[in-house]
């Protein structure tokens, strides 16, 4: 049975995919959009996991969660019932990574070690924003580029056995789209270090798509159980209000336990003795026991971190509110918490010089009881620490600086906002989340706090009320005019009783692309935990090169340094294993070869005055450049004056169709040509604004347009003059011959001014269509079209070639055709 295993496998055309669907697969470092299926990932270009035809690549510490995507695309035509599965991986003497034949459902956790979720994809309309420029989540020119995660972004994922008709497990993959099976492992800590092998299947209505092996590299070393304090905010009134009242208990314990699994630690909100009592399970670790259902990373470590009175509740404080924290101070050291966690009063939020804040230093003042000495007053505000009355500071990511130190008071960080740090908003980049928990532990940050993470009900000045997450990106609005994408939402509701349509009927939460996103770098903050311990100078520097410029050490209104692709990522952290695993590091690389020449064709200026009819004897002395595509050849021919550039192509085809028609319609599926052009020659790995793409068919149709795939301006209008001739019947008729195409690109449509030692980035394709398909074939030779960093060259050359073009000859086979068809009139626009 053939196996499709890399994106290769298809024959790809400029920002079109055909023949074949294909499966490709890429670590937890990039969010893939649901129509992106010409990445430069698919390819392994940048993809540090892994390559078309080689395994997926992965290495862990013991405890540690890896995660990988699977994405399926289709090509023309849908595909049905898609399922990815993920075998058991085996090690070193039999040992194996797998799940118990008794393990958990989805809702819970023990046996769980191999876990699959459907990404949830929403359309993001528009990116969060500010009234004053750049966002909440980010300044202005810090945030991502335009358009980058507007669209159909992924975040929610379903465990696939709960996936409902709206987010399908096996999956639906419409034609031209892709589908996405997020995949975690768990690593136990005691598991047996070494390689281990299995494979990720997929299969599409029962027959296999692929099959791609799994190595999978398990390091000695454990992941310590808290790399980085961390402190997220829930509401169980919101849970209350979106999912009843009966659903809370639930709910909540299986948010605790889903929190624990990815090393973030619930704010554990408690405003009295027997709130505080109800949470000890969590406290003291119990709730994460297998006894309790519970099985994953830092199994048994007890949540470190009591808020008394969140966000200013108790007010003004009297002497009950003192008798009150007495009592908890009293309770956590009962139980050997106290000391062992960080408890503090919240005594109100962004409201620095707040006259409570003093007032409850005075209160705890007056007290005699020893361990109101192990409780903080804190609040969130980020004026100069040394003026501000309280013990616990918070401070807004956009103002921590970590070298203010001030004797007696502790600086935590929250929310976050780039260039400073990343930003827990769904339409930026994956690595702007990893980036906390490097940034935490490179500054030794000693908590990070984010405000909320079930913020279903928009319900604050300005806010928009109650709204289906599922299906509305726009979380948080205020009364400024201010609005932002997934702030506040980390989970998602497992039952939603306002919108059925979105509901699982589980009293449970689902996790967020960017939650897993959160714990990387979490875990990432292990790694290098574990290799300072071994060579602090070497883990450093690791570190500083991979964020040179983060909080205070940022530039402002620019973007942030740390690097956007999943790649220099992956590298950092597995220095930082080699450290931390005593393993020797590979031998340095050779040094890469030089460059290869570039394959460049000389375009001589025209010799005199150019007739775009059809007829190619001006283009006599011209030297071809051959294109062969199935049975079709193409041989091309080009001229520049100062009109625009001249091309005329020869295409010898015994079988003309033409199923593809229309002004900018999808002309790639019928017999014609491409000329794509980068006319900066910037070469880069993607087509960006500086490139054009030109496709002519032999019915006669024009597209033409800037860019490529999600960047594809096909509103452009290149004012291409052209004309064909065929010889033969198209789509059906007599024997046939073949077809000539002429053409003019005038230079302002291609946005360049024309002379001598002028170059552009430049590829030529011949499209053939016939019964069995499409076949495909480039001068530069590549398996997918849209990669300028790989086409070829055209130099412009000032002298004419083969006197001045006026003569008499022939040509071979110009003007033999019938004239059927559009363009007939002589430079006919578009024909």
């Amino acid at each position: 049975m053939r196996l499709i295993t890399i994106a290769a496998s298809m024959i790809l055309v400029f920002g079109h995919a055909a023949a074949e669907p294909s499966v490709w697969l890429v670590d937890d470092g990039v969010k893939v959009k649901r129509g992106q299926t010409e990445l430069a990932l698919e390819s392994g270009a940048g993809n540090p996991v892994w390559e078309p035809g080689g395994p997926l690549r992965l290495l862990a510490l013991r405890d540690e969660v890896v995660a990988f995507q699977v994405v399926v695309e289709a090509d023309d035509d849908a595909l049905a019932d898609v399922t990815v599965e993920v075998s058991a991986l085996t090690g070193p003497d039999g040992a194996r990574l797998a799940n118990d034949p008794d393990a958990a459902g989805p809702g819970g956790f023990v046996g769980r070690r191999i876990e699959r979720f459907v990404e949830h994809f929403f359309d993001i309309r528009r990116p969060s924003q500010s009234p004053w420029g750049g966002s909440l989540g980010w300044r202005p020119g810090s945030g991502p580029a335009a358009g980058a995660y507007t669209g159909w972004v992924p975040d929610a994922l379903i465990p696939v056995e709960w996936a409902p008709a709206w987010a399908a497990y096996p999956m639906q993959v419409p034609p031209r789209q892709n589908r996405i099976v997020w995949v975690d492992i768990w690593v136990p800590p005691d598991q047996v270090a070494g390689h281990y092998r299995g494979a990720v299947v997929v299969a599409a209505g029962g027959q296999q798509l692929a099959e791609v092996p799994i190595e999978l590299q398990v390091g000695a070393p454990v992941m310590p159980p808290r790399p980085a304090a961390t402190m997220l905010f829930y509401n169980n009134g919101q849970t209350a209000r979106r999912m009843g009242d009966g659903a809370v208990a639930a709910t909540e314990r299986h948010l605790w336990q889903l929190l624990h699994r990815h090393r973030v630690t619930p704010m554990h909100d408690a405003d009295d003795v027997a709130e505080t009592r109800r949470r000890l399970p969590a406290l003291n670790g119990t709730v994460y026991t297998r006894a309790q259902g519970y099985e994953g990373p830092a199994a048994g470590l007890g949540d470190d971190v009591v808020s008394m009175g969140t966000y200013g509740r108790y007010g003004a404080p009297d002497d009950g509110d003192l008798r009150t924290v007495e009592a908890i101070a009293d309770l956590l050291a009962e139980e050997g918490l106290l000391g062992e966690i960080d408890a503090f009063v919240y005594v109100v939020d962004e409201l620095c010089g707040h006259a409570w804040g003093q007032q409850w230093v005075d209160t705890f003042a007056r007290s005699n009881n020893a361990n109101l000495d192990e409780v903080r007053i804190g609040w969130t505000c980020s004026d100069a620490v040394a003026g501000q009355p309280v013990s616990l500071v918070i401070k807004w990511a956009g103002f921590y600086d970590p070298a203010e130190q001030v004797p007696g008071k502790e600086v935590w960080i929250y929310n976050g906002i780039q260039p400073f740090t990343g930003t827990f908003f769904t339409d930026a980049e994956a690595a702007s989340m990893v980036s906390l928990g490097w940034i935490q532990a490179a500054h030794a940050i000693p908590r990070w706090f984010q405000w909320q993470s079930n913020f279903w009900i928009d319900g604050n000045a300005g806010g928009w009320g109650a709204y289906d997450p599922f299906a509305q990106p726009e979380t948080f609005h205020n009364q400024h005019g201010e609005s932002a994408n997934g702030d506040g939402v980390l989970v998602y509701p497992g039952r939603q009783l306002q919108y059925p349509a979105h509901s699982l009927d589980f009293d449970a939460v689902l996790p967020s692309i960017r939650l897993k996103l959160w714990r990387r770098g979490i875990q990432d903050a292990g790694y290098m935990q574990l290799a300072r311990a071994v060579d602090r100078a070497g883990a450093d520097a690791i570190t500083d090169a991979l964020l040179p410029g983060v909080l205070r050490g940022a530039v402002d209104f620019q973007p942030p340094t740390w690097p956007l692709g999943p790649e220099p990522w992956v590298e950092a952290r597995r220095a930082l294993f080699e450290i931390a695993a005593g393993e020797e590091p590979p031998p340095p690389p050779p040094p890469p070869p030089p460059p290869p020449e570039i394959p460049t064709a000389e375009v001589h200026r025209a010799g005199g005055e150019m007739v775009v009819d059809g007829d190619l004897r001006d283009f006599r002395d011209v030297p071809e450049i051959q294109v062969a595509a199935g049975a079709a050849i193409a041989r091309f021919q080009l001229l520049w004056s100062a009109a625009g550039l001249h091309i005329g192509v020869r295409v010898t085809d015994e079988d003309l169709r033409a199923p593809g028609r229309g002004r900018d319609g999808p002309l790639w599926r019928s017999d014609g040509v491409e000329i794509m052009l980068d006319v900066a020659e910037d070469r880069t790995a993607q087509p960006n604004d500086n490139d054009r793409h030109l496709m002519l068919t032999v019915a006669g149709d024009v597209y033409d347009a800037s860019g490529a795939g999600d960047v594809a301006n096909a509103a452009l209008d290149l004012s291409v003059v052209s004309r064909v001739v065929h010889d033969g019947s198209i789509d059906g008729g007599g024997p046939d011959v073949g077809y000539v195409i002429e053409a003019l690109v005038p230079w302002p449509g291609l946005g360049m001014e024309p002379g001598a030692g002028v170059s552009v980035g430049a590829d030529l394709a011949l499209n053939d269509a016939t019964g069995a398909g499409l076949a495909s074939g480039d001068w530069a030779g590549l398996e997918r079209f849209a990669q300028p960093d790989r086409w070829n060259r055209l130099e412009l050359v000032p002298e004419p070639l083969g006197g001045e073009g006026e003569g008499e000859g022939e040509g071979e086979g110009e003007g033999e055709g019938e004239g059927e068809g559009e363009g007939e009139g002589e430079g006919q626009v578009g024909a």
